[in-house]
């Protein structure tokens, strides 16, 4: 929580900005963004997935994240929509 005369009362975790990754090479290009896609770092769904659930492991072994919310993020991963990587 912020103190008096910080907007006292309101969370500070809650600020920040997102830029969100291209799903494709085209994409990426089209804007200049240098960062690969999606597709491109992602060939595949359930590399994707595979990535998410081997870092989510790795944290719930380290004790950095409940092995519930680990299961939330591999949901989460197994659903998501990456566009037109199978």
């Amino acid at each position: 929580m912020r103190r008096q005369g910080f907007s006292e009362g309101s969370l500070c975790s809650l600020t920040g900005s997102t830029i969100p990754l291209a799903r494709d090479a085209a994409a990426r290009e089209r804007t200049k963004d240098p960062r690969p896609s999606l597709a491109e770092r992602y060939p595949t769904k359930a590399g994707y997935v595979a990535v998410v659930a081997e870092a989510a492991d790795r944290l719930v072994a380290d004790r950095l994240l409940l092995p519930a919310d680990a299961q939330r993020f591999k949901d989460a991963a197994a659903q998501a929509d990456l566009g037109a990587t199978p």
